[in-house]
């Protein structure tokens, strides 16, 4: 039963909140208010057998009164595209490792693995995972970007640290990802820094993409 209290309150097929006019006309008792208060229940009302709540009729009207965009959000927010947490990443990308049976070693001699977590730092070897993807995808869907937010950085692996990525959805980058491993990798899963970092050399032949000015 209380699963039902959160749902808006119904007469036959009309919103109470519809009802509001009544309540003005009742407040103050003219024609004019009466004739106000019955045209407004009867265009919710046909509104409500269209299959539109209020809500989604007030939405629709402010649409057409001043248009799809709200100054108040960041237009890449607006636009869907929002900027991924580094550690949902790192996790959507530990999980492909894992899933895959991806194993990455620093060279032919050592053959230790290092961990999928400790392998997708900021200031490993996830920058440059995500600039052979953005390229990859580059070469499949023309020029676009990624909106890679790379800064150098003197302590890190590669000599870069990622902290955002602004332009593309989470699917795409790991899609985009398993496609670079899957070229790197031998039949057995296995592939060493060295191998990547000569591959990253070979696809990456322009400088990161930069998340555009808003």
């Amino acid at each position: 039963m209380w699963r039902h209290s959160a749902k808006p309150v119904y007469f036959i097929v009309l919103d109470c909140r519809c009802l509001l006019g009544m309540v003005f006309w009742l407040s103050h008792m003219r024609v004019w208010t009466f004739i106000t208060a019955f045209v407004l229940c009867a265009l919710f009302g046909f509104l409500a057998w269209m299959g539109l709540t209020l809500p989604v009729a007030c939405r629709m009207a402010r649409v057409l009164v001043i248009g799809a965009h709200r100054p108040r959000l960041p237009l890449l927010e607006a636009k869907g595209l929002r900027v991924i947490p580094i550690e949902r990443l790192i996790d959507a990308l530990a999980s492909l490792l894992e899933t895959r049976g991806y194993h990455v070693t620093l060279s032919s001699n050592d053959t230790t693995a290092l961990t999928p977590r400790r392998l997708l730092a900021p200031d490993c070897l996830l920058p440059v995972l995500m600039r052979m993807a953005e390229e990859t995808w580059k070469r499949q869907a023309g020029q676009v970007s990624f909106g890679l937010a790379v800064e150098p950085d003197g302590h890190a692996l590669c000599g870069q640290r990622l902290h955002a990525i602004h332009h593309a959805p989470l699917s795409l980058l790991v899609l985009c990802t398993d496609q670079v491993l899957q070229k790197v990798a031998d039949p057995h899963g296995l592939m060493t820094v060295e191998a990547l970092e000569r591959h990253a050399d070979v696809l990456c032949g322009a400088p990161p993409s930069q998340p555009a000015a808003v």
